[in-house]
């Protein structure tokens, strides 16, 4: 189950307390914080991994804040914006013997119509996933559903208005993905367009490069 963490200010804080505390907690398995290379906002991603859902709601993860330094709670005092949205796991497509975590991570947020989610499931399963595992440089996706999203720091802005309901994170080695025929063909296909157009609502497309991988110590 990945938690995201958007931050839109960061330091030696993150790197050294922040994200080292949680992966002290039982049930977080990997911490890795991304860099924007978009040029949008926000500029920065943390991903967790957890067991399930419920390690935020366990005492282990609450002491996290009773435990906190005052420079942690000076530092997300002064945050423009610390956004927590928590996600369940759907499915993960691969490439065998895939090293991770890759260099470059797409991540793409779609809303689509209730009455149109079968369609639109089974239009990512069938067909998207498998042409995006085609494109040059592609080694993993991971598709998830929204659970509940928590603003921790700073005021409510567009770009941390609530979650689409699902989102899909894929990893790249390599930067220029976008530019390549199969991730174009990838966009361009009647069910696709079918899709986008009759379906989806909202979407939201985002490109980071990875910035730092954090070493879970034995618990």
């Amino acid at each position: 189950m990945p938690m995201l963490v958007i931050i839109k200010q960061h330091g030696n804080w993150y790197d050294n307390e922040h994200a080292p505390a949680r992966l002290t907690v039982k049930g977080f398995s990997s911490a890795l914080r991304y860099k924007a290379v978009d040029s949008l906002q926000p500029t920065w991603l943390a991903i967790y991994d957890l067991s399930t859902p419920q390690v935020i709601d366990s005492d282990d993860y609450k002491s996290l804040r009773t435990k906190a330094s005052q420079r942690e709670f000076d530092v997300v005092s002064r945050l423009q914006t610390l956004d927590r949205r928590l996600y369940t796991h759907l499915s993960t497509h691969e490439h065998p013997a895939v090293q991770l975590p890759t260099k470059f991570l797409l991540v793409v947020s779609l809303e689509p119509r209730q009455d149109g989610e079968a369609e639109f499931n089974k239009w990512y399963e069938e067909e998207h996933m498998v042409l995006l595992s085609k494109v040059p440089g592609w080694l993993r996706g991971r598709r998830y559903k929204f659970l509940s999203q928590t603003e921790l720091a700073g005021k409510a802005t567009q770009s941390n208005a609530v979650a689409p309901p699902y989102v899909a994170i894929h990893d790249f080695d390599r930067p220029d993905f976008m530019t390549l025929p199969e991730y174009q063909l990838a966009l361009n296909t009647p069910w696709r367009n079918r899709v986008m157009s009759e379906i989806v609502l909202r979407r939201e497309v985002r490109v980071f490069e990875l910035f730092r991988n954090f070493v879970q110590h034995p618990k």
